[in-house]
């Protein structure tokens, strides 16, 4: 069933491409943006509008583009948009086909040749509008928070964007790392830790349920979890609260959507060298473009190796191989099949330090450097499909598949002897596998009735996981904490097996929502989606297996007022669920856990002054109940009292203030309290969840003169205090990193160094008995050729 939709729409492509481009043409002229460009010179605006709306602009080398246009502001159309920031200029536009649009100076523009059918020969230059749709630090629309083509000032939730320019900038090699800067969103919660991507939103650890690529899921398993190079990243789209009306089951802090660099019409040719702290060589390199002169297939080929020591230990590894091709395929104006592969291979260390009986973090590693090893290979494949039947109807459907291999081994901590200083060690080998598959099946409809303009989602999804665990261990080497002496042999000769299991999950969700707006100034966004979660779980030791099938009911609403003047208030309501794995005790009758449910409510406002800034504040109340706590009856049993409250603020700016000068900024408050429990928690505050969260990155570049080119960065992140156990007895410090760089770019050459943690500031995160420790300073230099 889940190919039934791409199979029908294949048939018909055949026949129908004259008239699809047709419709597709009509539907760019007709498509609605919210616009706030002030007056300022037609190209500059002109790459506003295209940011925005995503078209292709042919521009002429015309003195009239240096003249200033119109003020462009309130909800038009595209055509209408240029037509105002036009007006009194001495240019004039058309569209050519369905996605660009040509500017032309007037007849009487001085200079300009009549060719034999009379029309202007002026040379010209074409403004893509292709790509992330987002200007610098700035981004004008998501499909993240709507799965539709929205403009973030029309989404009723908070969403933060990290574009592919503040990546660079920052210096970020890591998804975590890129998220340093954004409101709710609290990274390094087990320190720096080379095998995973960390975070919490809105207080709630997101990245088991809330990891998603290209908007598909990344499903997790035990030590399972697909990576992501930074490198190959378009942008980084952060939805926070409540998403399963979108995406289904999920934790309800929110969803962390990764964009992937896809193919492009305007040719790319990049090399990339990198040398840096912890012995670091990468090397990388971006190739696309067009592969036939009429553009109808594109390609992209991203890569990267690099050879590196893990900042834990100089003898572990922090290696990676990566690769991701792409071919896209547009045989009509209507048409578009985009096929994405990737495949990576890790070989690194792990975070493990001494934490002395007291809660006192040590530097102490634990680990043993020559046997400890996360080697993990993934591979994934799949497309994305669309094709409109006419001005109304359009059909999506996004698939894919994806697998993981892991085989890891470590030694870990036992107890301490009775001397005080010799610690016990054992070690442990994981074997894991994981396959996934997801699709997903979009029909969107774009219509009015009466004053109302509608666009409508009905979508289909469905995904699949089948996850595989095999775990052994036995004794390790002792390790004397006055005198640690690594290279210890660690014999597995012997062995115990700890852990057999197996989990497969399916999940089938249905959902609708409809985008109504009224006179281009009030929005209403209403969603509903209904899913079936089916949850085995087996353990081989024991020979048993535990079903557990699940439905539920999510929902979204909100209202968004669009002014003139770029402020657009907003409030909605949403909610979330998460499966969760086990019974109640016999005496309870051996019930399976119902899902957690998530619910919120949230109040902003998003003010855009200019195409090129966006602030954010927003006011939310969350809760999580269904949580586990222990059976009163049975201490080694749980059931489902548990409820936990986050209540906060967050304040997120985005700039290009002017074109040398960037800037991101955000706060955040956030009041996160246990409400019901039975483990003697009431009225605490959850671990590793601060109060207080800031942040301010900005960068300049010089564009004239003797030092044309070059530029600056700096950046300072802040954290508050956060308890390191659930009784609240124990506190981490607050602590603030500033980050920096300079970099010069001149003739397709960009040399850049990156400073991360520059005054080499020692921070340990500890939590439940134990404290890892976040990265000191790292110095990254990058030498970068584009042609």
């Amino acid at each position: 069933m889940v190919f039934l939709l791409a199979t029908t729409v294949f048939v018909g492509i055949a026949g129908d491409r004259g008239i699809g481009q047709k419709a597709f043409a009509q539907t760019a002229k007709q498509k609605t943006h919210n616009f706030n460009i002030p007056a300022k010179p037609v190209r500059q605006a002109m790459n506003d509008i295209v940011r925005i709306s995503g078209i292709d602009v042919v521009f002429p080398e015309t003195s009239a583009a240096s003249s200033t246009g119109k003020p462009v502001r309130g909800s038009m159309t595209t055509g209408q948009a240029i037509a105002t920031l036009l007006a009194g200029t001495n240019l004039s536009y058309s569209f050519v086909n369905d996605n660009t649009v040509t500017i032309t100076s007037r007849a009487q523009e001085s200079g300009a040749g009549i060719s034999q059918d009379g029309s202007i020969l002026l040379d010209a230059v074409t403004i893509s509008g292709q790509g992330s749709g987002t200007n610098g630090y700035v981004a004008g629309s998501s499909s993240t928070g709507s799965k539709t083509d929205t403009p973030l000032v029309e989404v009723p939730q908070a969403i933060s964007i990290v574009t592919k320019d503040q990546i660079r900038d920052q210096g970020a090699q890591t998804v975590s790392e890129a998220l340093r800067y954004t409101a709710g969103v609290t990274t390094g919660l087990f320190g720096t830790d080379p095998r995973f991507d960390q975070m919490m939103l809105r207080g709630f650890n997101s990245h088991p349920s809330g990891d998603f690529k290209n908007g598909l899921r990344q499903p997790t398993y035990s030590f399972s979890y697909f990576k992501t190079e930074a490198y190959g990243l378009e942008r980084i789209d952060v939805l926070k609260g409540p998403s399963s009306v979108l995406y289904g089951q999920g934790a309800p802090g929110g969803v962390v959507d990764r964009v992937t660099k896809k193919p492009t019409e305007e040719v790319i040719r990049e090399v990339q060298g990198q040398i840096g702290s912890n012995d670091r060589y990468q090397g990388a390199f971006d190739f696309s473009g067009p592969v036939d002169a009429n553009k109808e297939f594109l390609y992209r080929l991203t890569g990267v190796l690099r050879d590196a020591d893990s900042f834990q230990h100089g003898d572990m590894p922090d290696d990676r191989r990566y690769i991701a091709p792409s071919l896209s395929w547009q045989p009509s104006s209507d048409t578009k099949l985009t096929i994405l592969g990737d495949y990576m291979k890790d070989n690194v260390g792990w975070n493990f330090y001494h934490t002395r009986p007291d809660g006192t973090p040590t530097h102490i590693f634990v680990g043993e450097p020559s046997f400890d090893r996360y080697a993990q290979e993934q591979y994934s494949g799949g497309y994305e499909f669309e094709h409109r039947f006419s001005e109304v109807w359009q059909v999506k459907q996004n698939l894919r598949w994806g697998r993981i291999d892991f085989d890891g081994r470590y030694v870990v901590p036992g107890p301490l002897a009775s001397d005080g200083h010799t610690l016990n060690r054992f070690w442990e080998h994981r074997e894991e596998n994981l396959t996934s598959f997801t699709v997903d099946n979009q029909a969107i409809a774009t219509f009015d009735t009466a004053s109302l303009s509608h666009k409508v989602l009905l979508g289909l999804d469905y995904q699949r996981m089948d996850g595989k665990s095999n775990v052994h261990n036995g004794y390790g080497p002792s390790l004397d904490l006055d005198n640690p002496v690594y290279g210890q042999p660690v014999s597995t000769d012997f062995s115990i097996e700890m852990a057999n299991t197996r989990q497969k999950l399916s999940q089938v969700g249905i959902y609708l929502q409809d985008q109504i707006k009224y006179q281009d100034r009030w929005v209403l966004t209403l969603g509903g989606r209904h899913d079936w979660a089916d949850l085995d779980t087996s353990n081989f030791l024991t020979s048993e297996t535990l079903k557990t099938t699940d439905s539920a009911f999510t929902g979204r609403v909100g209202l968004t007022y669009l002014s003139d003047i770029g402020l657009a208030p907003y409030v909605s309501y949403s909610t979330s669920f998460l499966p969760q794995v086990g019974t109640t005790s016999a005496a309870r009758g051996s019930k399976p856990f119902e899902p957690t449910t998530g619910e919120q409510y949230e109040a902003g406002i998003k003010y855009e002054p200019t195409a090129d800034s966006l602030v954010t504040l927003s006011v939310f109340s969350l809760t999580q109940g269904n949580m586990l706590s222990s059976d009163p009856d049975d201490a080694n049993q749980k059931i489902q009292t548990g409820k936990v409250r986050s209540r906060g603020v967050e304040l997120e700016g985005a700039a290009n203030l002017t074109e040398n000068l960037r800037l991101k900024a955000s706060y955040t408050y956030q009041d996160m309290k246990v409400v019901e429990s039975t483990d003697g928690d009431v009225g605490k505050w959850p671990v590793s969840v601060p109060a207080n969260q800031a942040s301010l990155w900005a960068d300049y570049t010089v564009n004239e003169g003797m030092f044309d080119g070059l530029g600056f960065g700096a950046g300072v992140r802040f954290t508050g205090k956060t308890y390191a156990d659930a009784q609240n007895t124990q506190k981490n410090d607050s602590s603030a990193f500033v980050d920096a760089s300079i970099h010069y770019e001149r003739d397709g050459l960009r040399l850049a160094v990156n400073a991360t943690n520059l005054f080499d500031k020692q921070v340990a995160t500890c939590s439940f008995g134990y404290c890892y420790w976040q990265e000191g300073r790292t110095i990254l230099g990058t030498l970068t050729r584009r042609w």
